[in-house]
């Protein structure tokens, strides 16, 4: 991050007025807004991907391709969302994330000691349940954010539908 501000600096510092000085501005909003970008991708480094863990993990689980790529169209939205600065505020994007995560930790922990036994469909399913929960509890976090958290989850390795093994 500290880098990419420099280049700009430097960029900003080596262009020459005389044939265009528009290079030599720094508008202040638009430069908070760089870098508050900067800041969120420097937050969610592996926040990319291609998608290809999600449905692969989908289809391992048994669950059907409009499923799949309605899960991929929620978790694109998810991460625009998370990129934008104005969208939710960092420490309450980051709580909201944390709280995702644990009920989908709770949720699999319950599936791998066989307190639970979900087929892959039934468990996504149970999951897509907790989520709702939790938006009717936090009304102020849209329903389709939380699907969006579950399956970038799920694309970065850290949530499955199916038991550890299967």
């Amino acid at each position: 991050m500290y880098v990419k501000i420099l280049v700009k600096v430097k960029e900003a510092g080596t262009a020459k007025w005389e044939i265009d000085p528009e290079p030599k501005k720094f508008q202040r909003d638009r430069f908070l807004d760089e870098i508050k970008d900067l800041a969120n991708l420097a937050q969610h480094p592996s926040i990319g991907g291609t998608g290809n863990k999600l449905q692969e993990k989908m289809l391992k689980a048994g669950i059907p391709e409009d499923v799949i790529q309605n899960a991929k169209e929620q978790r694109i939205s998810y991460r625009s969302r998370t990129l934008s600065s104005s969208y939710m505020d960092l420490s309450k994007q980051k709580e909201v994330e944390m709280e995702v995560r644990a009920n989908l930790q709770q949720l699999i922990s319950e599936l791998d000691s066989e307190k639970l036994q979900d087929n892959g469909v039934e468990f996504h399913s149970r999951c897509l349940t907790r989520l709702y929960d939790m938006s009717t509890r936090t009304r102020d976090v849209n329903l389709s954010f939380l699907h969006g958290c579950m399956y970038n989850s799920t694309e970065r390795c850290v949530h499955r539908f199916v038991r550890a093994g299967a």
